[in-house]
Parts: structure tokens; C-alpha cells; sequence
């Protein structure tokens, strides 16, 4: 009997010194598979968050961790799907939706690979111009890795969140694995969640989630742990084969289920040059069932997500946030707002019943259904009764430019700048006004004399801007450098279009999105227009063109 013990505990790895099974002397062979068992070449099971009304610029393949599923990403998901950004996220097989299937609750990494390329091929037909991404968490971060080894060509980047395999008080783990296969076998299932969960998060909201979501799954073998284990015991071959494409290695901070080492040692392994480590303030899950965690936290790493996204686009498919984004995000933000002011805050926000009020949803339906002869009036009712609703001018000035009457659209527009003046709903409106054609009343004579009282007989650029605006930003150092190279004989001239005492240049130039920079030839003729921020050069040949 002390025999069998002794060599049950070998088996597992925990007299051996190894952690969580990393030294398995049990091979794991085809025999060890029952029969049904078997990998299948079936679809795998996808869940998909698309905002319908922004456009994406990239798209984003999430792979879960042990015993969770394709579900934990929804806050996430949502979130990102706000700032233009498709997320797909597909069952590892022997969890989520392959539980209901017969036979299908082996653990199969081999086929979950396979199930992920032929997703990425998937995404990549039916949006052929997106650059596509691959995300994956926990026991996901490490098959995402491997995933990402093998084909690298299907990738534009990689996000792997606490990959490593190498736990806390993963020897107390191994023995009782050892005692269970002692006690019922390697095939005898038993469960491991109430340890895990405990392990790796104190968010009491969250543990009940993980434990209570009826497609999560906490009942492995031994054999199967170990199987497990053995997958993770690869991380580091694997990642050494990833040498061309860029990856964001992140660490939970306050993990106390994974240690930290073990993902740096992945991160040193990989043999690729853009390559970032992140340490985030959060426990084991980073990115997954953000509707269990601070709003804050929540946010948070959604944005970090993003933000690496879309810095690893290239030119081409760098996209500026249409309104409609900016206008979901806006509201994400101002949801979590009102929860994290009530009793609800732990809840996601996206199921946090909106403020908006049912003639608004009416009209943007009827907008949205290209319905614009109808949606006109909709929102002009919507605007009688609330005349402060800044939402309602700019979707009435869209309804009128698609219905063909730009210089009301641009009126709408100017409304709505005047409402938002100063707030933060000045950056939707500047967002909206780039969809709206000008007013061709309003637009600068460009063959005549305009404004000579601006120019003093000077060479004048108006550098039309806000405090807000992140684009404006620059304004004064492009100015700074253009002093240096052209001394007094140019002079430039700055308006805050939120200033009242801007609006009448704003008016008489009819400035629609910012930054805009208006060239003016000595007796006030306008010679160009640039829109928006574009580059420092640019802005040169402006002035040069000007200062004859």
C-alpha cells in the first residue's frame, strides 16, 4: 500500500518537486482516450460582439481559461466592439458548448489549434481588409501562444494574459491529485473548482459567477490535469518559435494564482523584437467577466487592449473614430457613471437599463433604417421637448445632410456646437461635423477679398482649435517653429472655437471639424484650407504658399 502511495505521489510530481503535475511520469496515449472521445473536425462553438454602427478597423479572436468558456468575454467584448474593434471568441474543447455535445467533453488542444485557425481563416474571408488579432487568457494565453507559433501568417499580434503554468501552492494541488487517482483512478472525474476559484480572485460577485455559469466546468481527471499540465509545460518551446510577430504579455499584479515568473520567463523566451510586458493591478483575470469588477477596472483593461491594437495597425487601416463610436463610448462611460453612483455598481453596464428616452430610440431606429424623411420630424419633436439635447441636433443635422439638405444639416451642426460648448460633448460634435457637409452659404469667397480686417496687410493663418481636441494639441509648437523660420512677416492668429468670442470667425469661415487652418494672402484672400491635423510639413508649404 506505502508502495502504491509513493508512486502515486511520483506520478503526480509532488514528491519529485515539481509543480502541478510538470514532471508526469504517465504518458498520455491514444488508449488513454475512450472511444467518442475522439477529435472531431465539428465548427467551433463562437460567440461574436459587432457593433452594427461602428466600423471596425481590426477584429479580435479571444481563447478562455480553464474551466471558463467563450461567455467571461462578454464585458469585454462589448466594450471593445465600441471602439471599432469585431470580437470573436470560440469554446475550448471539453468546455463551454462542447460540454452538450456528445462525447465532447475530452480536453483536445490539438483541436481547439485547429479549431482556431480555422476561425482566423473564417474572419479573415468574411472581412478580408481587417487586420485580425488573437487574445488569450490563463490556460487561453497559453494555447494562444502556441496557436500564434504555428501560424504566425494569420495574425497581425498576440495579447497573452498569465500564460504561465507555474502556481501558487500548486505542490498542495498535486497531492491531491495524487490521492484522487489513488483513491478512484486517473479516468474518475472530481472537482477542483472551489480551490481554483478561491485562489484566484477575493471578488465575491465574480466567484459565484465562475462557480454558478452552468458552461463553465470545474470536474477534470487526473488525467486530464496532467494533460493540462503537460500543455503548459510547453509554453516555453512555444514561445520561442514566435519571432516575427508583435505580442503584449500580461501579468495580474494582485495574481495569486499564477506567479509572476513564470510569465516573464515566456515573455524572455520569445525571440520576436516587439515584444511589451505589462504588469496590470488586477488578480488572475485581466480580461475576462468584467461585469464582476470595478467599472474602473473594467474599463481599464479594455482600453489597454485597444489602444495595443490599434498602435500595431499599420497606416492604411488606422481609422479615425467615426461619431457613432465616440457617441457608444461616451455613453459606455456614462453608464458606469451612474452605476458606480448607485446600488448596482458590481453589474455590467451594458445591462443597466439607458437613459434615453423612447422618441430618441424611435428616431435614431427610424435613421437608422435609412428612413430620414420620417426620422426628420422624429427628432425635430424630440428637440421641442428637449431643446438641450445635443444628441438630437446632431442626429437631425445627419438626417437632413442624407436627405439632401446640407445647409440645414450644417445649421443642426452648429446648434449642437453651441449647446456642447465647453463640455466634453464638444468632441462628438466635432466628430459629427466631419459628416456633415458645410454650408455652401458659409464657405469662404476664394477668389476675392474675404477678411482683410484679420490680416493687417500680412500673410495670416487663422488656426481654428479647442483645449479638448487632442488633434489641436500641436498647434503651438508647428506655430513656435514657423516664428523661427519666418520671422515677423507671417502672423497667426488662434480661435477656441467653444469661445463666444470666436463665433463669429468661426461663423464667417464656416468651420466644421477641427483643427482647421486657414491661409490668408496679405490682403485677406484665402489662398488654402487644410482639415484637420496632418503633419508638421504640410503646414509649412501652407505658410510658404501665403509669404511671397
Amino acid at each position: 500500500m506505502t508502495m502504491k502511495i509513493i508512486a502515486a505521489l511520483l506520478a503526480a510530481g509532488f514528491i519529485a518537486g515539481g509543480t502541478c503535475l510538470s514532471v508526469a511520469a504517465h504518458k498520455i496515449s491514444d488508449s488513454d482516450v475512450k472511444e467518442g472521445e475522439r477529435a472531431d473536425d465539428s465548427p467551433a462553438p463562437c460567440v461574436s460582439w459587432v457593433d452594427p454602427l461602428t466600423p471596425p478597423h481590426a477584429a479580435l479572436l479571444c481563447i478562455h481559461g480553464l474551466g471558463l468558456n467563450s461567455g467571461a468575454f462578454t464585458n469585454f467584448g462589448r466594450r471593445l466592439s465600441h471602439r471599432g474593434i469585431s470580437v470573436y471568441a470560440i469554446d475550448v474543447r471539453g468546455f463551454g458548448s462542447w460540454m452538450k455535445a456528445g462525447g465532447s467533453k475530452k480536453l483536445d488542444f490539438d483541436g481547439t489549434i485547429r479549431d482556431i485557425k480555422n476561425t482566423l481563416d473564417t474572419i479573415h474571408r468574411l472581412n478580408p481588409d481587417l487586420p485580425v488579432f488573437l487574445l488569450g487568457e490563463s490556460m487561453g494565453g497559453a494555447i494562444a501562444i502556441r496557436a500564434a507559433s504555428l501560424y504566425p501568417e494569420s495574425i497581425q499580434g498576440l495579447i497573452s494574459a498569465v500564460p504561465a503554468g507555474d502556481r501558487f501552492g500548486g505542490k498542495k494541488e498535486d497531492l491531491k491529485v495524487a490521492l484522487e487517482t489513488l483513491g478512484h483512478g486517473f479516468r474518475k472525474q472530481f472537482d477542483i473548482g472551489q480551490s481554483i476559484v478561491n485562489q484566484a480572485t477575493q471578488n465575491k460577485v465574480q466567484q459565484e459567477v465562475w462557480e454558478e455559469d452552468p458552461l463553465n466546468r470545474m470536474d477534470l481527471s487526473p488525467l486530464q490535469l496532467m494533460q493540462f499540465q503537460h500543455f503548459m509545460d510547453d509554453n516555453i518551446p512555444a514561445a520561442k518559435k514566435i519571432t516575427s510577430i508583435p505580442v503584449l504579455i500580461v501579468q495580474g499584479s494582485l495574481d495569486k494564482l499564477v506567479r509572476p515568473q513564470g510569465s516573464w520567463d515566456i515573455f524572455n523566451a520569445m525571440g520576436n523584437r516587439d515584444k511589451s510586458f505589462l504588469a496590470f493591478p488586477s488578480e488572475h483575470l485581466v480580461f475576462e467577466y468584467g461585469r464582476t469588477k470595478s467599472l474602473a477596472e473594467a474599463r481599464k483593461s479594455a482600453q489597454i487592449a485597444a489602444v495595443w491594437i490599434y498602435e500595431h495597425l499599420s497606416d492604411k487601416d488606422k481609422r479615425p473614430f467615426s461619431y457613432l463610436a465616440m457617441r457608444n463610448i461616451l455613453a459606455e462611460r456614462s453608464n458606469d457613471a451612474v452605476a458606480a453612483a448607485g446600488d448596482n455598481a458590481g453589474a455590467s453596464p451594458q445591462d443597466r437599463p439607458d437613459t434615453t428616452s423612447d422618441a430618441m430610440i424611435a428616431a435614431e431606429a427610424l435613421f437608422q433604417a435609412a428612413k430620414y424623411k420620417e426620422a426628420i420630424p422624429a427628432f425635430q419633436a424630440v428637440i421641442a421637448a428637449e431643446p438641450k439635447n445635443v444628441d438630437a441636433h446632431i442626429w437631425l443635422g445627419l438626417a437632413y445632410e442624407h436627405d439632401g439638405q446640407p445647409a440645414l444639416a450644417f445649421g443642426q451642426a452648429l446648434q449642437a456646437r453651441r449647446q456642447s460648448a465647453g463640455s466634453h460633448q464638444s468632441m462628438r460634435v466635432n466628430e459629427a461635423l466631419s459628416q456633415i457637409s458645410a454650408d455652401p452659404a458659409s464657405q469662404p469667397d476664394r477668389s476675392g477679398t474675404k477678411a482683410p480686417d484679420l490680416t493687417d496687410g500680412k500673410p495670416t493663418v487663422l488656426v481654428f482649435g479647442a483645449p479638448w481636441c487632442v488633434e489641436s494639441s500641436q498647434d503651438d509648437s508647428m506655430i513656435a517653429h514657423c516664428r523661427k523660420y519666418f520671422g515677423p512677416a507671417v502672423q497667426f492668429k488662434k480661435y477656441n472655437i467653444d469661445e463666444a468670442a470666436s463665433a463669429e470667425v468661426v461663423k464667417q469661415f464656416g468651420i466644421g471639424p477641427i483643427p482647421t487652418y486657414v491661409f490668408l494672402t496679405p490682403d485677406g484672400s484665402v489662398k488654402s484650407t487644410q482639415l484637420g491635423h496632418s503633419s508638421f510639413a504640410n503646414f509649412v508649404l501652407g505658410v510658404q504658399a501665403i509669404n511671397h
